[in-house]
């Protein structure tokens, strides 16, 4: 036992959230300064120091630590309420328990990594994973790529690169805790188009006789989405007969399984199926499901257990353990909700993991584009029941006054009781139509399905009898929205709606291809279009069994689009989770709007520019002038949500670029039309990147022109709105559907007055009392509203919740109180000979001139 630190030092509080035992991780922000090194960290539980890893995710510009990703294992005996320690300078820590740290080496065949009590060999051309304990045989994993048929043949798989990264420990003095390797490489086939990819990252632990294996198929080819339709059936799909993992454990093992929790202890004979075949629910044969020819081929529901082929069980919703006598359990994380899934045990020693089962000739079709992410756990501690945690994890977080303390989320602050909004985002979990619930309704269930949203908003006014199916692609962000009810309320639901639709975002909604147009490639999909049912188009929004063919200019759906882009929920879920897949989807998603709106580069894209250079929604490239609107508004909260988790500081200058050509000081908004309510009430959005930009300048007290600038648009715009804007609702006849999204849009004026009563230098009661009316104005008419519980509802009240009493909540600041300034004419606003600035970018692009990417900018236009 340790000795009680000592009352001098900061303390962070972590609680645990939920029942069971488990693996913990979650995210610690620290202010500008504060911690400078690891070693000045240690995790306590009362008296006890606990082992733990930790590794820095981001950093301040003076170099100090910004977050840590931590992580530990739960007890469920133990109290729930953790510390953090930081002491004042770096301390010397003894190594905890004598135990050593982890291991990695390599040679031109093999990696080896050692733990306290295993060796594991992975060999780099087979990629065959061996453990030994005690220089004894354990366990083999035929190939960490896994087992892959397609289009009936069988596949090689081929490494193209490895990497690792370590986690150091907290409590022993220069000791790795966890390994990461991530594998990358093809499976190789005939095929006339791109061979499947494969991303296996594996997690090592020392602390835990324990090993997480999460595997990656991606199919890299662009789909055709021929007139701009996007079904299943398409030639840049890949058809898939099966995929899994094939393992042996030490010879003579006798394998027992175990369906769920409670369920007995079965021991398992040869040629044991365990198979998922749907979800186990009600609607199990949703549309949802269709297949490419608009069909439901679902012929049983929940799970079967079969023996030599005869039928010995059956259930709804299996989440099977295996386990073997010489200590080996295995388990496959989501195995019900990712159906089809099996597990086959073929004798007493020799099983198959199978993620995408071959089940009467069944095919299994991976868009173009498109990934699915997988993983199971493996143990050694010689207890059957040791992965049952995997299935109901512990999630852990900071204490709220902690979170606030280092302004951890924008406009973050605890929950009053008297949070109406608050009140209302709650029915997302208590309401009988809860997110949950809505899970359940159209059973949004399967590989590809998993963790997205149901749309239920489109569903308004249809009276037809068949299930309304509309996905929801992740629009105005509830990842981000999940997270922040997270960390405000400690509610671990919120967690794992947030987890599992991050999940099933990178996987299925972003466009992973560099194959077709620019601004396509690494885009976020549209979510389904408007009041129309997804049919065969899956999470793509047009279907060609939705009957009209769509146009360039048709409103809502589409292929990947500048207007849907939403980074800042992934930039958290790095944050809170460590998963640098996360982190890299917020630099991928951000690089691909900067394509949509700034152009690839090429000479003939300018053509088309000119052609275009007064279509809304798109920059002028002869001005620089970019839409006042919501796409350039994501635009700038992605560049600035970039800028957070790298501190480079061309993002924030790119952000501050873009602010200076879309809005000015001096703008004659009357130009802007800004009372055409259904093409301008975007402008908000933007109004609200702003504000962030606003906020990030202030945490560092960067008061410089940009600042200023910025907040004299802001102050101008925000004026505007003090005598024009009233409830869009009481000017229902000019709107096309004045439902109540339409109220819950409101929370974004709040946003942008209440930020103007924070930054003004004088006369800021106004914009408080008006922030205030329409705030009221949310409550009072969702309260009663028979759309409350709508996804979309929901969700832009968690994405708007908070700004009011931030900003109203926050002592005067005197550093930006000058006077507004005198600004000259923006760029845009100055007349410009077009063709002259035609000719001047046309010479500019001609210095960078590939006439590869000429042609190929062609071509993408011709075959598409």
């Amino acid at each position: 036992m340790d000795k009680q630190p000592s009352p001098t030092n900061n303390s962070i509080a972590i609680e645990v959230v939920g029942k069971n035992e488990g693996f913990c991780r979650t995210g610690i922000p620290f202010p500008t300064g504060k911690v400078t090194s690891l070693t000045q960290l240690t995790l306590h539980l009362g008296n006890n120091t606990i082992e733990c890893h930790a590794h820095p995710l981001c950093y301040w510009q003076d170099g100090s630590i910004k977050w840590i990703n931590i992580g530990f294992f739960h007890s469920a005996t133990a109290q729930k309420q953790y510390h953090l320690l930081i002491s004042n300078e770096p301390t010397v820590k003894p190594t905890f328990h004598d135990a050593p740290g982890l291991q990695i080496s390599n040679d031109a065949n093999n990696l080896t990594i050692s733990t306290p009590e295993h060796r594991f060999t992975i060999s780099l051309t087979s990629l065959a994973l061996t453990a030994q304990r005690a220089n004894k045989p354990q366990l083999t994993i035929a190939s960490l790529a896994g087992t892959l048929s397609s289009d009936n043949q069988p596949t090689s798989a081929k490494l193209t690169h490895w990497r690792s990264r370590s986690f150091q420990s907290l409590t022993s003095n220069n000791a790795v805790n966890i390994i990461e390797l991530e594998l990358e490489g093809y499976f190789e086939y005939k095929t006339d188009k791109q061979p499947l990819r494969f991303t296996t990252v594996v997690e090592f632990y020392r602390a835990m006789p324990l090993i997480k294996i999460q595997t990656t198929l991606h199919n890299p080819n662009p789909a055709t989405h021929p007139r701009g339709l996007w079904d299943l059936g398409d030639q840049g799909s890949e058809l898939l007969n099966a995929f899994g993992f094939d393992l042996e454990l030490a010879n003579n093992d006798n394998l027992s399984y175990q369906i769920s929790r409670d369920a007995p202890w079965q021991q398992a004979r040869p040629d044991t199926h365990i198979t998922q075949h749907a979800s186990g629910g009600d609607n199990w044969q949703s549309p949802i499901h269709v297949d490419k020819n608009n069909q439901v081929t679902l012929k049983t529901n929940g799970f079967e257990i079969t023996e030599n082929h005869n039928q010995i069980s059956t259930g709804i919703r299996a989440t099977p353990i295996i386990y073997g006598v010489n200590g080996t359990s295995l388990t496959v994380g989501k195995f019900w909700e990712n159906f089809p899934s099996s597990i086959i045990i073929n004798n007493k020693n020799k099983l198959q993991i199978n993620l995408f089962p071959a089940i009467n000739g069944t095919l299994h079709e991976l868009q173009g584009g498109e990934k699915k992410t997988h993983t199971f756990w493996l143990n050694f501690s010689d207890q059957s029941d040791a992965l049952h945690w995997v299935h109901t994890p512990p999630t852990a977080k900071a204490d709220t006054d902690w979170l606030v303390t280092c302004s951890a989320l924008p406009v973050f602050i605890p929950i009053s009781e008297t949070d109406g909004v608050a009140k209302l985002i709650g029915i997302g979990l208590t309401h009988e139509h809860n997110f949950f619930a809505k899970r359940e309704t159209v059973d949004e269930y399967g590989w590809r399905n998993f963790g997205d949203l149901y749309a239920d908003h489109e569903s308004l006014g249809y009276k037809g009898k068949e299930l309304f199916i509309s996905h929801y692609n992740n629009q105005y962000d509830p990842i981000y929205g999940f997270l922040r009810q997270f960390l405000l309320t400690g509610d671990n639901r919120w967690f794992e709606l947030a987890d599992d639709l991050a999940q099933h975002v990178k996987d299925i909604d972003i466009y992973h291809t560099t194959d077709d147009k620019a601004e396509y490639n690494g885009g976020l999909f549209w979510h389904t279009d408007h009041y129309l049912k997804a049919a065969t188009a899956t999470h793509r929004s047009f279907s060609k069994a939705q009957g009209n063919t769509p146009d360039v200019d048709r409103s809502g759906g589409g292929g990947p689009g500048g207007q849907h882009c939403y980074t800042t929920g992934l930039a958290y879920h790095h944050l809170l989770t460590g998963s640098e897949e996360s982190k890299q989807m917020v630099l991928s998603l951000t690089q691909w709007i900067a394509r949509v709106y700034d152009g690839s580069n090429t000479c003939f894209e300018l053509l088309l520019a000119f052609k275009n250079r007064q279509a809304s929604g798109r920059k002028n490239h002869f001005n620089g002038q970019y839409p006042l609107d919501r796409g350039t508004g994501y635009y700038i909260i992605a560049l600035l949500d970039c800028y957070q988790l790298t501190q480079e500081p061309d993002y924030l200058l790119k952000a501050e670029q873009i602010i200076r050509n879309t809005a000015h000081p001096a703008d004659d908004i009357a130009e802007r039309n800004l009372a055409n309510i259904e093409e301008c009430w975007f402008y908000t959005v933007l109004l609200q990147a702003i504000c962030h930009f606003l906020d990030i300048k202030d945490a560092s007290k960067s008061y410089d022109e940009a600042f200023y600038y910025a907040r004299d648009t802001l102050l101008h715009y925000a004026n505007w709105m003090l005598v024009n804007e009233s409830p869009y609702l009481h000017k229902s006849e000019i709107l096309e559907f004045p439902n109540d999204t339409w109220a819950a849009q409101e929370l974004r004026k709040t946003h942008i007055l209440a930020a103007a009563f924070y930054y003004a230098p004088n006369d800021q009661e106004p914009y408080l009392d008006k922030a205030k009316f329409f705030r009221d104005y949310v409550v009072t008419q969702l309260s009663t509203s028979i759309e409350k519980s709508y996804t979309r509802i929901l969700v832009l009240l968690m994405q708007n919740h908070g700004p009011y009493e931030y900003y109203s909540s926050r002592p005067t600041n005197n550093d930006f109180r000058n006077c507004r300034q005198d600004w000259p004419k923006a760029n845009y606003q100055q007349s410009c000979n077009i063709g002259f600035s035609l000719i001047k970018e046309f010479f500019k692009r001609l210095l960078k001139l590939s006439i590869k990417n000429e042609i190929r900018w062609i071509k993408m236009r011709i075959e598409r």
